[in-house]
């Protein structure tokens, strides 16, 4: 939901064509803006989401390792973001986004949200980079807990729960 959230953010107050990366980084022109964690937590009252938002605002300061990888607002629109228009902005979007979830079907809705933003959600050449496993393939959709598939060669379809996925490059021949 949080991507749905940073898409729409980048859209409506900057003009840009975000794209969202499964499962939360978004991303403008193939260069990463945007990661989000999400973790959970116990407490009295039941379990809670406790999310972070890293958005990046300046680039001047990017170490040299990730400057062709990474951007920022400023560095796509020209100028500093104004911080309080960005701060409310995302928090009615969240607001917003967290009201549709918390709705009738909320789930699938947030899902189809997601996959409309995302050239990752269906048809994307990929390798994906798991702990015990590396795996090349087509996607093909997000599973109801928000897992990626990803169809192989073979046809068969695995489910990613986790792992690094990365776009494969086209290759001219």
């Amino acid at each position: 939901m949080t991507a749905v959230v940073v898409y729409e953010v980048l859209k409506e107050l900057f003009g840009l064509e975000p794209d969202i990366k499964w499962s939360n980084d978004v991303h403008i022109k193939g260069k990463k803006i945007s990661g989000i964690l999400a973790e959970t937590a116990e407490t009295n009252k039941g379990i809670a989401i406790i999310l972070g938002i890293g958005l990046n605002l300046n680039s001047s300061n990017f170490p040299d390792e990730i400057k062709e990888t990474a951007t920022s607002i400023q560095q796509e629109i020209g100028q500093k973001p104004d911080y309080d228009e960005l701060l409310n902005t995302l928090t009615r979007f969240l607001i917003y986004f967290y009201d549709i979830f918390q709705s009738e079907n909320g789930a699938m809705k947030i899902r189809q949200e997601w996959a409309k933003r995302s050239s990752y959600s269906e048809g994307k050449e990929v390798r994906v980079v798991m702990e015990d496993e590396t795996i090349y393939g087509i996607t093909s959709g997000l599973e109801e807990n928000g897992a990626l598939r990803v169809r192989l060669k073979t046809g068969e379809i695995k489910i990613v729960q986790a792992g690094d996925v990365e776009k494969l490059r086209q290759v001219d021949s």
